[in-house]
């Protein structure tokens, strides 16, 4: 006898649904993961990694930096590296953190490559924001950064 091959596979219409329902919620999984990580990413924005805020409010002078940084960027709705770089006359570095600063504050968006980021604040909201910014008080920060660790 010669083997024979079976070129049907008969599978249930049962089977089709629960496999149709089974790739729709890990579908909507994704999408639920992703919103979480959305989130997760704007909270850390929003309080701001220990780090940069150490270095944002080491000093008045820090502090002002990033408000005359942020006012540049609003003004002229372009989030620039190079451009903070010439007009408040720092280096790469220091543009760089100042970017990073501004990204964790919710005022530019995230890196897009070379390009300029987006800048999420308008004109009309310059004034609060450098209220905010320039109202935040080192010692608080450093207060709170001993905290976090408890």
């Amino acid at each position: 006898m010669a083997p024979t091959t079976a070129s049907r596979v008969s599978i249930s219409t049962a089977e089709i649904e629960s496999q149709a329902r089974l790739r729709h919620a890990q579908a909507e999984l994704a999408d639920v993961n992703a919103q979480l990580d959305r989130a997760r990413a704007n909270l850390r924005g929003v309080e701001g990694p220990a780090a940069d805020q150490r270095v944002s409010t080491g000093s008045s002078d820090d502090q002002e930096l990033l408000a005359r940084a942020a006012e540049l960027v609003v003004s002229t709705q372009f989030g620039s590296t190079s451009m903070l770089q010439r007009k408040l006359r720092v280096g790469f570095a220091k543009a760089g953190e100042l970017m990073g600063l501004l990204e964790t504050r919710g005022v530019v968006g995230p890196a897009e490559g070379s390009k300029a980021r987006s800048v999420l604040y308008s004109v009309e909201e310059l004034p609060a924001l450098l209220i905010t910014l320039r109202a935040s008080e080192p010692s608080q920060i450093q207060n709170d950064e001993v905290g976090a660790g408890e």
